[in-house]
């Protein structure tokens, strides 16, 4: 019976990769911080508030569709104020 350790060659659990072929797990990685935010105007952040407020409106008055598709709405307008994702 032939041994593998015997013959000369190294088992596959016992070889490691050289370090021409391994991945450098080192390597610089991009300066991104993620996806780019897109450019909110003023006018945006107004109309956002003012349709929130009518979102607001609607929800108090029990119009939950409505309010819904309002705070998309402003959502869409101003996606960088949090508070439009949350709720009233």
């Amino acid at each position: 019976m032939s041994d593998a350790s015997s013959s000369g060659s190294p088992s596959a659990s016992s070889r490691s990769p050289s370090p021409s072929t391994s991945p450098d797990l080192f390597q610089s990685v991009p300066s991104s911080t993620g996806p780019s935010k897109p450019l909110v105007t003023e006018e945006d952040k107004a109309a956002a508030a003012t349709i929130k407020a009518d979102a607001n409106h609607a929800f108090q008055n029990h119009n939950f569709l409505l309010a819904v598709k309002l705070y998309t709405s402003a959502a869409e307008r101003n996606p960088s104020d949090g508070t439009l994702f949350c709720n009233p």
